[in-house]
């Protein structure tokens, strides 16, 4: 140090019970293996135990979060204090990484919404209700390294005591929760390849009492863990056919319910990403549209309640996702995107 410096150090003190303590600060410089004691000082302090408690509660909500989901949890307080205190608040700092904040996010508790915590008596008890969001597109490695899927929560609990209402106490906490991956679906329709070759077959724009055929993909991605028992299911709407021509490259054939109409696609299991291209997991069918007169300037449903379900292996927590129906209006299809309304 330069001489006439001055700085500010700050530290942190773990204190191992309570009642009053000396505590020395001592300053010393080190010539060779000589330590010059420059100045000290003895301070006293009361070291007070905090004895109101925060317990999370995650069965109100879930063991697990969902990517891209929300998740409704308590946590449960009680004031064992030797007396009553006041400004009770607990609060929150969900990660940017994974968390987002809407209208409906609950992230605090305080005074200024709960009145109640103005003054919580000795011994008295209640439960806090919390709302946190996640997002659906996430880095992995920003979020949670090269370890397991698991987000730390922090929160911090602030309060008085009646006999010392000056002074405010603050407890620094995490609580670890583990993430369900992120299982995400995608739908769309094509009349033409992305190179521009024709897979489709019929008139474009779809015309009425006449049949139109179309290709319908649907895939998967998945990220942080395993996902297991997956089970894929899409209704046919009215006036709409499946000609059978179908592909899938993992799991079983396609099955078809004639009664009610609807596909089923099981797979035992969707691996996680782990780098490099994402594999390709899904299933393309063709369909055959043929309108009737009602359906003159709409943009008929090629496939509709298109849904999938799986359990996550690491959290043991049932994902469930679902998309948009696919219509003609063909939103990826650059070529067919404008012909999708029926025309006479």
């Amino acid at each position: 140090l330069p001489p006439g410096a001055e700085g500010t150090l700050q530290g942190r003190f773990v204190f191992r019970g309570s009642g009053e303590t000396e505590t020395t600060f001592s300053v010393r410089t080190y010539l060779g293996d000589a330590r010059i004691l420059q100045e000290e000082v003895k301070h006293r302090v009361t070291v007070f135990y905090p004895k109101f408690t925060v317990t999370p509660l995650h069965e109100v909500g879930s063991d697990a979060l969902v990517v891209g989901g929300s998740a409704s949890f308590a946590f449960a307080y009680e004031n064992k204090e030797d007396e009553d205190v006041l400004d009770v608040a607990l609060v929150l700092d969900p990660p940017a990484t994974l968390f987002t904040t809407t209208k409906d996010s609950v992230v605090a508790h305080t005074r200024q919404d709960d009145p109640s915590l103005a003054l919580v008596r000795k011994g008295a008890k209640g439960t806090l209700l919390f709302t946190v969001h996640t997002k659906t597109d996430i880095d992995r490695k920003e979020v949670f390294g090269d370890g397991d899927p698991i987000v730390r929560l922090p929160y911090t609990i602030r309060y008085r005591r009646a006999s010392a209402p000056d002074r405010e106490i603050r407890i620094d906490r995490t609580d670890d929760w583990k993430v369900a991956s992120d299982l995400l679906m995608y739908a769309f329709g094509r009349y033409y390849t992305p190179e521009g070759d024709q897979i489709g077959r019929g008139p474009l724009p779809p015309r009425v009492n006449e049949s139109t055929r179309y290709w319908v993909f649907v895939s998967f991605t998945n990220t942080l863990s395993d996902v297991a028992d997956v089970v894929a299911t899409a209704v046919l709407p009215p006036q709409v056919d499946w000609t059978r021509k179908s592909s899938v490259t993992l799991g079983d054939p396609l099955q078809f319910d004639e009664r009610t109409r609807t596909l089923t696609w099981r797979l035992a299991k969707v691996t996680k990403f782990s780098g490099g291209a994402y594999p390709d997991v899904g299933m393309a069918i063709e369909v055959v549209l043929t309108p009737d007169g009602a359906s003159v300037g709409t943009t008929p449903a090629l496939l509709t309640d298109i849904r999938v379900r799986g359990r996550d292996t690491f959290t043991n927590t049932t994902i469930e996702q679902s998309v948009q129906s696919v219509t003609t209006l063909l939103t990826v299809d650059q070529r067919a995107r404008d012909k999708g309304k029926v025309v006479r």
